[in-house]
């Protein structure tokens, strides 16, 4: 019987003891980024250094850091245009970062971009979960567009048609027409600078068929570089209004 009672005993401590180790969040040596996926918007010119974050299981008293290195191969994200630091864990933290250093040196304009990131896990440190060695960063140029152009498609009354932008306070900063008319078929670009900040455009047909005669179908758009703040074709009746922010 006593030694039946040993046995339980035995068994009951086992059990505590497994228990405990699973819930010890310092148990494991390992760490992982903390999301496999990231994005950064680089700012023209100025550049910008982003922080991507990371985690590990267990505490030290010194800070630790550990090399990262791009996986070129998996990255499109020219090598020119970035620059990795060091994967930084403070002391007495769970979580580190890593600072990346971004210029636009040569990027296309709202081109999407990939840099895979990878961390150099040494011996003796495990990978918490499947992957968690590598973030996937999507990187996007900031376009800055103050320069704005109207192209109008006219039917062959242009006499009806006529245009503002207006800023937040409703003052106009920008307008043209009415048009000369039997224009049907012809284009005109108007071209003005707009300062930062948030606006509304219309388009005015004073007969309320739009940029349509009944023959010709004509059209607008207000672009800034590969930016389209508002557009519209035939009949969109008195009036089309466009909401829109330059450089936001």
């Amino acid at each position: 019987m006593k030694k039946i009672a040993l046995i339980l005993v035995a068994a009951i401590f086992t059990i505590a003891c497994d228990k405990h180790e699973h819930i010890q969040f310092g148990g494991e040596n390992g760490l992982a980024f903390k999301s496999n996926t990231s994005s950064v918007i680089i700012l023209p010119v100025t550049g910008n250094t982003e922080t991507v974050d990371v985690e590990i299981t267990t505490l030290s008293a010194i800070e630790r850091t550990f090399d990262i290195t791009a996986d070129v191969a998996n990255s499109t994200l020219p090598a020119v245009n970035y620059t990795l630091g060091t994967l930084t864990i403070p002391a007495n933290s769970y979580q580190g970062t890593i600072d990346v250093t971004y210029n636009d040196a040569g990027l296309l304009d709202l081109t999407q971009y990939f840099l895979k990131v990878d961390i150099v896990v040494p011996a003796g440190i495990a990978v918490l979960r499947t992957g968690g060695d590598s973030v996937i960063i999507t990187v996007v140029k900031k376009v800055l567009c103050n320069d704005l152009e109207l192209t109008i498609n006219f039917d062959n009354y242009g006499s009806e048609t006529s245009w503002d932008v207006k800023d937040e306070t409703g003052a106009t900063v920008q307008a043209g027409g009415p048009y000369a008319d039997g224009g049907a078929g012809t284009t005109v670009v108007e071209a003005f600078n707009l300062a930062d900040g948030c606006y509304t455009f219309t388009m005015y047909d004073s007969y309320g068929d739009g940029l349509f005669d009944g023959n010709t179908t004509g059209g607008f758009s207000l672009d800034c570089s590969i930016i389209n703040h508002g557009s519209a074709t035939g009949n969109f009746g008195g009036a089309s209004a466009h909401e829109f922010c330059v450089n936001p």
